[in-house]
């Protein structure tokens, strides 16, 4: 199930990103000033939409139905490593449930585009990445709790150790995306007083 859903990400980034190089990289109405590369929210906002839309909600029902399986199969105790205590099932429930918000945010962001929507999607994308952050910490915490008490399976170790490094990267990049977002914000008021008093 995950290489369907990594071929329907990819599909659809490449489909939304050689379309916007095909049509000669057009500046749409809602991408910001200086701004040269389009973000998929601006070419998605635009006549692909519905592609934006089905590649959205294919991508976060197969990543949801991912966590929802795992937890499923591991309660039952099908998969190698079984939750043995209260806890790792709660982490594990809580996970599933934050990736379901994601994954809300992601298709309403997609529905409510950046170019007659501004507000309402950035509110979205909050949604998204919060959503989707709550749920690698409480996949985290459930790894942590089951490599604490299952020490025979290693590979519960390194699966642990590569989940904290991708919850470290999202959260620097999430971090400087933020500074760098409010830098432009400070610089145009910046430039608008100026233009005023000046």
């Amino acid at each position: 199930m995950l290489y369907h859903e990594l071929i329907t990400v990819i599909g659809t980034l490449l489909g939304l990103l050689l379309s916007w190089i095909h049509d000669g990289r057009p500046k749409y109405a809602s991408m910001n000033e200086g701004q040269t590369i389009a973000y998929i929210s601006d070419v998605g906002a635009q006549r692909l939409k519905p592609l934006f839309i089905a590649g959205s909600a294919i991508t976060v029902v197969l990543f949801d139905l991912v966590f929802i399986s795992e937890r499923i199969l591991r309660h039952r105790g099908t998969l190698a490593v079984k939750s043995t205590h209260k806890s790792e099932q709660v982490l594990s429930g809580l996970a599933a449930l934050f990736s379901i918000v994601g994954a809300a945010g992601l298709i309403f962001l997609s529905i409510f585009d950046t170019l007659r929507h501004p507000k309402t999607h950035d509110k979205l994308l909050i949604v998204f990445i919060i959503g989707y952050l709550l749920t690698a910490i409480f996949v985290c915490a459930e790894y942590h709790r089951l490599k604490k008490h299952q020490t025979e399976f290693r590979i519960i170790r390194y699966s642990y150790w590569l989940k904290v490094a991708w919850v470290i990267i999202f959260l620097a990049l999430a971090i400087g995306m933020y500074y760098f977002f409010v830098n432009i914000v400070i610089n145009m008021i910046t430039n608008l007083m100026l233009s005023i008093w000046c």
